[in-house]
């Protein structure tokens, strides 16, 4: 009963360190994607109120 429960301990530090790396790689790369993004939008933007300037 007493390994039953350790392993389960250690599977759950393990499952909690995964995430916390898993989130580190998510964060990066919501970092790189952003700008990315962002710009995109902004271009977007610009072309629609261009558009919308010229009609």
């Amino acid at each position: 009963m007493v390994s039953k429960g350790q392993g389960f301990v250690t599977l759950f530090a393990n499952l909690m360190q995964q995430s916390r790396i898993y989130r580190q790689q998510a964060m990066s790369e919501i970092c790189t994607m952003f700008p990315i993004i962002f710009l995109f939008s902004i271009f977007s933007f610009a072309i629609a109120l261009d558009a919308k300037s010229r009609a």
